[in-house]
């Protein structure tokens, strides 16, 4: 008797089970098809937007080249750092608020209202104590943004970004 109740609670069990697998399966099956067109209609939305063949740059569009030795260095600005050794260091940094550069194996560098270039050779300088042999480069790859509030009686009063070089 005991042996006949054991096999129909897990008959029970497995008619339970069964019952709830398929259904969570469709769910996900409906789930994962719904994400699928939502996807789907976005690209073919985007592609009427933009056109074959064009590559959207990644950063801001610049009137001309930065000249090194007039630019400034400051918070937010956006330095690669590359160190070519075995293997190779590569690093996207952001000048912190502090007005410094915090490169791994490295450390802090302050490179806050000196030019470019000045940073470029601090920045170098600094790497060299540690890694002796390879080529070093570092690189300006985004200019710091700058927020300006137009307001008063003008044309198109509201918040706009512009770059340190604007």
């Amino acid at each position: 008797m005991v042996k006949l109740k054991e096999r129909y609670c897990t008959l029970i069990t497995v008619c339970v089970i069964c019952s709830i697998l398929p259904a969570s399966v469709l769910v996900a099956q409906v789930t994962l098809e719904r994400d699928k067109t939502k996807v789907e209609d976005l690209e073919s939305s985007l592609q009427d937007k933009i056109p074959a063949g064009v590559v959207q740059p990644a950063g801001v569009a610049l009137e001309s080249a930065i000249d090194p030795e007039k630019y400034f260095i400051g918070p937010s600005d956006a330095i690669a750092v590359n160190i070519w050794t075995n293997p190779p260091l590569n690093f996207l940094l952001t000048v912190t608020p502090e007005g410094t550069l915090i490169i791994p194996t490295i450390g802090e560098i302050f490179i806050t209202d000196i030019t470019l270039t000045k940073a470029k050779e601090r920045i170098i300088k600094e790497i060299r104590k540690k890694y002796t042999t390879g080529t070093i480069s570092a690189t300006l790859v985004r200019p710091r943004p700058i927020v300006v509030l137009v307001t008063g009686n003008v044309e198109s009063p509201g918040r706009f970004t512009l770059t340190s070089v604007d």
